[in-house]
């Protein structure tokens, strides 16, 4: 007799076929998946390692042989050296990793790259690895081979002090109208000459009369707007987009209260004020000096290893003051709270101004800062060897008949540390 339900007898049996089928794609997706992702992951790891390797060693080698950002170039004998031993570095760092095959011709998605680029100052070392995944159960269904690339891209930046290597820098974002305005005003007869540094706008750049800058080895640039750009040199100052900020740290004053300064020589401390007469000689020793009132010098005032505060006040050096002025020149010269590399600090939201107006037997080094004041340099007398400064403000202007020679690659500025940075 027949039954209705051995239509059905052996379905059961297809099913199953189609369900086991499912399962062991999904097992191989996982399985072969996970390989594919775990080696990835251990290619990914060395390139990492090797670009990380050559770039670190590279870095010690040109700081231990004084490679800097005034000295840096891709035909300085110690910059090749050191992207040589970098080189050998990342090579061997890969070895180390289970990575073999690695060359200089990344073209075929395996070698270690070396990049130097001079106009950015740095090294880069790209690192590509391509590793072949093995699988279980893929290879049934695909038979090529799994191959995984992996990138890792390390660039190393060769000490340099703070603003990129420019000696004159106006923080202002905005440019109003007038001498008197905003960003970095050349007026009058007054040249500028800048050795191995630049001229810095976030702003504008101006220059009228028969005034001129000059800037070797770091070049004038500007934010928004450039006048009189036939006084400048290179005769092609080029507008630029980056905007330069500063990451300095505040003076720290000490809890003691603020005096009088009284006497020839003085000690670092708080002080309503410092001043000196026409024909008074002041000498300051090393250390800070927290100033709530004015720094007004007419006579003669030395002091090295200083760093001035300037919390309220102005600082005003007449043209006819003599004045030997300079920061603690590294970290190891510093004397109690001062700055090493900062000479004049004018505190944030102090608007006044700094006047550096010395005659040509005057001496300044180090950092001149107002980051919300204005900096005013100039004179009838030549600044020349002895001008050893960075000066970062609001707004700056240069102005007088004499000459100023900033001899930038000298100054004893706040340096920025060799630095790695990983890009991918």
């Amino acid at each position: 007799m027949f039954h209705p339900l051995q239509k059905e007898r052996g379905q059961i049996l297809i099913i199953f076929v189609f369900a086991l089928t499912v399962l062991l794609g999904f097992t191989a997706l996982a399985i072969d998946g996970g390989m594919i992702y775990a080696d990835r992951r251990n290619s990914q790891g060395a390139a990492d390692s090797a670009a990380m390797a050559g770039a670190g060693l590279a870095s010690q080698y040109m700081e231990a042989h004084g490679v800097n950002v005034f000295n840096f170039s891709c035909s300085n004998v110690e910059v090749l050296a050191g992207m040589n031993i970098g080189y050998a570095e990342a090579l061997a760092r890969a070895t180390a990793n289970q990575v073999s095959g690695l060359d200089n011709n990344i073209a075929d998605g395996h070698g270690v790259e070396v990049i130097c680029n001079e106009v950015e100052d740095f090294v880069e070392y790209h690192a590509l690895v391509t590793s072949t995944a093995s699988t279980s159960l893929l290879q049934f269904v695909y038979t090529a081979p799994v191959h995984n690339t992996v990138s890792a891209r390390v660039r190393f930046h060769p000490r340099s002090n703070q603003l990129a290597g420019n000696a004159i820098v106006s923080l202002s974002a905005d440019c109003s109208t007038g001498n008197n305005g905003d960003g970095i005003n050349f007026v009058g007869g007054a040249g500028i000459i800048v050795q191995k540094g630049g001229i810095h706008s976030n702003s504008c750049i101006r220059a009228t009369g028969n005034s001129s800058a000059e800037a070797y080895n770091g070049g004038i640039h500007y934010g928004t707007d450039a006048i009189g750009t036939d006084h400048f040199h290179p005769l092609d100052p080029g507008p630029t987009a980056v905007r330069l900020a500063p990451v300095i740290p505040d003076p720290v004053c000490g809890a003691g209260s603020y005096v009088k300064a009284s006497g020839s020589t003085l000690s670092p401390g708080n002080y309503n004020g410092i001043s000196t007469g026409p024909k008074d000689t002041l000498t300051l020793q090393p250390g800070l000096y927290c100033v709530r009132g004015d720094f007004d010098m007419k006579g003669t005032v030395i002091g090295d290893g200083v760093t001035i505060y300037l919390e309220n006040g102005s600082s005003k050096i007449n043209a006819q003051a003599v004045v030997q002025l300079s920061a603690p020149a590294s970290a190891a010269q510093v004397v109690g709270n001062a700055l090493p590399g900062v000479l004049i600090y004018m505190k944030k939201g102090n608007t006044s101004g700094i006047d550096l107006l010395g005659g040509a037997s005057s001496r300044f080094a180090g950092l001149v800062y107002a980051p919300d004041g204005q900096i005013e340099v100039g004179g009838g007398a030549d600044l020349d060897t002895n001008f050893t400064v960075q000066l970062v403000a609001n707004y700056v202007r240069v102005h007088g008949s004499g000459g100023i020679n900033i001899q930038f690659y000298d100054a004893p500025v706040l340096v920025k540390l060799p630095s790695l940075d990983v890009i991918e």
